[in-house]
């Protein structure tokens, strides 16, 4: 398989596309997927940017962490055949490259809120904590607890819903046009990890079964489940538009924006089973910070300013007394 294929129609045509399935014999099936398997996972990734900073883009670049990403694992893609990958991934039809639809970063992001008036099954101490949360990251000023949820209650209804609420008159909200509020974008991968490599294989090895007590499965061998993953060390670019002017009552800004989205990305993670570590992601901008003061602490011991030296003790001459 060439750089030029595309990857998603690889993974769910080609790679099913075998000769006389019902006759292939175990052996050359498992030879076949451990090939392809190898294909997919061996391709180099080669793709620019497909956005530029510009005025209200907000581009947040993250790394993915050990053990990797998983977007799509839902989408069928099983034949139940000896050595295939079990589990989906989400591609782009046009470039066949993986992504997170625009749709799910929206939805990750507004799992943080607490959703006073469209979530009456959470319990009301979790909304509290995530009220608390939101609040934090955006800054807002002292209040008390009424004064921050109602707060909130508009942030979250202009970012996610575009609508700006009425102090007086809550029922009555001015809708946003389309043109002037938040657009979620496609979160696509930006570049590969230091081979070049952005997919891996992983496997799960789950102990219960469907047809067997939860005692009876503990006795028996798990059986793996392979499949494909975003490998770890990958940067992946979240992209975001915000509108040219916020009003004024609302307090927020571009910078406030930016860093109430990392933290929800780092803190909450993304795609599935964020439960057992993968979707875990770290800022990318902030690491260089945090890599590029470290360098400069290092010079500062090696090589200290001339000040320092003069207020360091002096060693006594050898053979003086």
């Amino acid at each position: 398989m060439n750089t030029n294929t595309n990857i998603g129609w690889y993974y769910y045509r080609e790679y099913f596309n075998l000769t006389n399935l019902d006759k292939v014999i175990i052996d050359e099936a498992v030879a076949n997927f451990e090939k392809k398997n190898k294909n997919i996972t061996n391709t180099p990734f080669v793709v620019e940017p497909l956005y530029k900073a510009s005025k209200g883009l907000i581009l947040l670049r993250m790394e993915t962490t050990y053990p990797g990403l998983l977007m799509g694992a839902g989408y069928a893609h099983e034949i139940k055949a000896e050595g295939e990958l079990k589990l989906g991934l989400s591609f782009d039809h046009t470039t066949g490259l993986p992504y997170l639809p625009g749709s799910s970063v929206k939805g990750i992001l507004r799992s943080a809120f607490p959703k006073w008036d469209s979530d009456p099954t959470t319990p009301e101490n979790i909304k509290r904590a995530k009220n608390e949360y939101i609040y934090d990251y955006l800054q807002g000023q002292e209040a008390n607890s009424e004064q921050k949820k109602q707060q909130v209650i508009a942030w979250e209804q202009y970012i996610f819903e575009g609508k700006i609420l009425k102090q007086n008159n809550k029922d009555k909200a001015i809708q946003v046009p389309l043109y002037e509020r938040f657009i979620f974008l496609d979160a696509y991968l930006e570049q590969g990890d230091a081979a070049g490599k952005i997919l891996g294989t992983d496997a799960i090895t789950p102990h219960i079964h469907k047809d067997k007590s939860y005692e009876e499965a503990l006795l028996k061998n798990p059986v793996p489940v392979a499949f494909l993953k975003i490998l770890p060390e990958v940067i992946i670019c979240f992209p975001f538009q915000i509108p040219e002017t916020i009003p004024k009552e609302l307090e927020l800004d571009e910078a406030k924006i930016r860093n109430l989205f990392i933290n929800i990305l780092k803190d909450f993670g993304v795609g599935a089973k964020t439960n057992v570590g993968y979707g875990n992601l770290k800022d990318l901008d902030e690491s260089k910070k945090n890599e590029t003061t470290t360098i400069q602490h290092r010079k500062q011991e090696q090589n200290p300013s001339i000040s320092e030296r003069l207020k360091a003790p002096s060693l006594p001459l050898s053979g003086s007394l």
